[in-house]
């Protein structure tokens, strides 16, 4: 299991630690850890929740929506959005998932099936 820190979640999302804070304060989207010294840290699968957030919210979906959701409802949108949507972002978006959940098989599907 790895540790993240906002920063890290920053870049692999691209969302700000400032609007990763507040999604945090105002829809309880994720639950970060704490250090001693009470330093925010991230696992994988808070990484993984967020990252489909984004992707939902980059394709129209509100936050206020998102936050109601079920983390399985959320995969199944973000997986209909990557099979079904041809766009370079949803390309890299879906590989990007493959990758942090180590899925070589699902991986190397997505890009074998866009390198044609």
């Amino acid at each position: 299991m790895a540790i993240y820190s906002i920063r890290d979640l920053e870049k692999l999302t691209g969302i700000k630690a400032h609007t990763i804070r507040i999604w945090e304060q105002r829809y309880s989207l994720i639950e970060p850890a704490r250090t001693d010294t009470n330093i925010r840290y991230y696992t994988d699968d808070n990484l993984r929740h967020l990252f489909n957030v984004a992707l939902l919210n980059r394709h129209g979906y509100k936050i206020s929506k998102l936050a109601q959701m079920e983390p399985t409802e959320i995969a199944n949108k973000v997986a209909d959005i990557s099979e079904n949507n041809g766009s370079q972002n949803s390309q890299i978006d879906a590989l990007t998932l493959a990758m942090i959940d180590l899925d070589e098989s699902k991986f190397n599907h997505i890009f074998n099936t866009h390198t044609k």
